[in-house]
């Protein structure tokens, strides 16, 4: 049995084993096994459970898109680790008898697998820490080799030259060199023996612009020409393709001609990849002549987005990713994005990498749009309460959004604000309140002041009265809607796993210091009402404040005790900050007291029920 502070975790590349790992250019498959578990159980011990771990694997691009099954996770979370079973994140590395094998190169890609977790040994969930830190790694080299027993495949990078051993494949052809003399005696040329050569080549044409390309012939022949040259083409689609010219009379020694390609249906070519087979046959002419025949297979890839255009999306997708960087953004989402852009890229899948920008900017602008409606909404939330402007239904879609926009939905979170902002125009539009005029333009509401002091005094108390009212509903109804949200996000973190235990704790004290200021506002609204027709008497408007302050404590006890409508940390704060004004009331009734009683008068002395939950 392990003995630790708390919960541990373990995370490792079980399969391989080793460090490193050699693999053949040639058609197999590979399998990755690794996992994370939790070293310690809770049977151990009641701070042994790891919560909210984060499990992943980190692939090149090349390794990623050639997994047996590309749409499988590569990252897991789990809510809770209880106990030392492995959790286990799997996959397959298939190279294919195709082209997609013949792309790869010698040479070493890194991959690794990464974790972490939170435990709770103090009462507060904090990041488990590991002799190596917070984060847990393990990283796998894995090697690239040419192949050197023959499998049909010759990858880039291979060499047909035996005595390049570390690139040799048996696959591989050379290049066709000068022919030599075949005899030939008397007078004439007789027919040598021939000779073969293949290549290859990468063509994009952009869909529904481009139909036609350059396919260049070349003679690397130094001291002999090549002529009477015939082409043909198979492959897919090969019917729908022209050649011109289909034959090349001549090619002189060290040159080059070129043949264009046209594509005469363009319907039949969607977007995608086709290869093509050119074969050129013909005679290669200088001291002596033979035949020849090269074979050049062609890879034409119908783009709907130019490689060009692809790389942009790429440079500003990286700029991008780094403003959000800097700015203190959530990053998963955009980064996550950024691996399929390159994945798509280097499969020339370029419309991908469009819609992937497209989403990945979306959510660049969603953030910064969030951060700049937040304070935008505030500082006219404020602008409102300054004038006694009932806001309640905009501050109610604003802190869900505040919510939603600091766990990283940045789409959703600007969605709410843009309702917020269309709900506060709604809100403030043609309301007017007098006492905000007043106090605001004296000059030009003179004459309402002269109006108001002829009519009564009790006009004036009417309408304090009004406006304290309005805005004790008010502060009613915003300190139920953020008791709502607490539940929200509890109910978001321990019933839908939706948010971690850093983003609750966060969540839970922005709202108990909204709710603090709204209950103390509640407080001083309520003295205020209270006393408003109170020309004399503070002392009985303290006595009365202090018994309507012990029937809130009382009501907010009985909610939590019996009825269990609010959890232990909002009642502890609710009820410290009615004792808190209870002190204050006691404070000011205590040194009417001691003043009286220097006077000569008696005064009854003040019970006090502080502290007593």
């Amino acid at each position: 049995m392990v003995i630790t502070p708390g919960a541990y975790l373990e995370a490792a590349i079980e399969t391989p084993s080793a460090s490193t790992l050699t693999i053949n250019l040639t058609p197999a498959n590979h399998s990755f096994i690794a996992y994370v578990k939790d070293v310690v159980a809770e049977a151990d011990g009641a701070n042994n459970t790891a919560y909210n771990v984060s499990f992943n694997w980190t692939l090149t691009s090349a390794i990623s898109s050639r997994r047996a099954n590309t749409s499988a996770n590569l990252s897991i979370n789990y809510s809770e680790l209880n106990d030392t079973t492995k959790q286990y994140l799997n996959f397959t590395l298939e190279l294919k008898n195709d082209t997609t094998l013949d792309s790869l190169s010698p040479g070493d890609h890194q991959i690794s697998v990464s974790a972490f977790g939170y435990e709770n040994s103090t009462g507060i969930l904090a990041l488990i820490n590991h002799s190596t830190g917070t984060l847990l790694s393990d990283i796998l080299t894995i090697t690239f080799k040419c192949y050197n027993v023959k499998d049909g495949r010759c990858p880039t990078g291979c060499s047909y030259d035996s005595s390049l051993t570390t690139v040799y494949d048996p696959d591989c052809t050379a290049p066709a060199t000068e022919g030599t003399s075949s005899g030939g005696g008397g007078g004439g040329g007789g027919g040598g023996g021939g000779s073969f050569e293949k290549s290859e080549a990468e063509f994009e044409l952009l869909r529904g612009e481009e139909q036609s390309f350059e396919l260049e012939i070349k003679n690397k022949l130094s001291s002999a020409s090549k002529k009477d040259i015939e082409i043909k083409v198979s492959g897919i689609n090969a019917e729908y393709i022209s050649i011109s010219p289909k034959t090349i009379a001549n090619i002189g020694p060290i040159s080059s001609k070129n043949i264009t390609i046209v594509i005469t249906a363009p319907a039949y070519f969607t977007k995608g990849k086709y290869l093509l087979e050119f074969d050129f046959e013909g005679k290669i002419v200088g001291n002596s002549t033979k035949t020849f025949r090269e074979t050049k297979f062609v890879t034409l890839y119908i783009v709907e987005v130019t490689r060009e255009k692809s790389e942009e999306y790429l440079t500003e997708a990286v700029k991008k990713i780094q403003e959000m960087n800097e700015s203190g953004f959530y990053l998963k989402d955009v980064q996550n994005y950024l691996t399929l852009m390159e994945s798509s890229y280097d499969e020339v899948n370029f419309l991908v990498v469009e819609d992937n920008y497209k989403l990945l900017n979306g959510i660049y602008e969603a953030a910064f749009g969030s951060k700049a409606l937040i304070a935008e909404l505030y500082e006219g939330l404020k602008w409102a309460e300054d004038r006694g402007i009932d806001t309640i239904e905009t501050k109610k879609i604003l802190y869900v959004a505040e919510t939603i926009y600091k766990r990283g939905d940045y789409l959703l979170a600007y969605k709410n604000l843009k309702d917020a902002k269309l709900t506060y125009a709604l809100e403030v539009k043609g309301e007017f309140n007098l006492i905000y005029e007043i106090k605001e333009n004296p000059t030009e509401t003179v004459g309402i002041l002269l109006a108001v002091l002829l009519f009564s005094f009790g006009g004036t108390v009417a309408t304090k009265l009004t406006v304290y009212k309005k805005k004790l509903k008010m502060l009613d109804q915003e300190e139920k809607l953020l008791l709502q949200l607490m539940k929200v996000v509890q109910a978001e973190t321990f019933e839908k796993n939706h948010m971690s235990m850093e983003e609750y704790g966060e969540a839970m004290s922005q709202y108990e210091r909204k709710l603090a200021g709204v209950i103390n506002d509640r407080i001083m609204i309520q003295a205020r009402i209270a006393n408003l027709m109170k020309v004399s008497g503070k002392r009985k408007s303290l006595v009365q404040e202090q018994e309507r302050l012990r029937d809130l404590m009382k009501e907010v006890q009985d909610s939590y005790m019996r009825k269990g409508e609010i959890e232990t940390r909002v009642y502890e704060n609710m009820f410290k900050i009615y004792n808190t004004r209870l002190a204050k009331v006691e404070e000011e009734l205590l040194f009417l007291e001691a003043k009286n009683a220097l006077k000569g008068r008696s005064v009854p002395k003040v019970k006090s029920l502080r502290g007593q939950k």
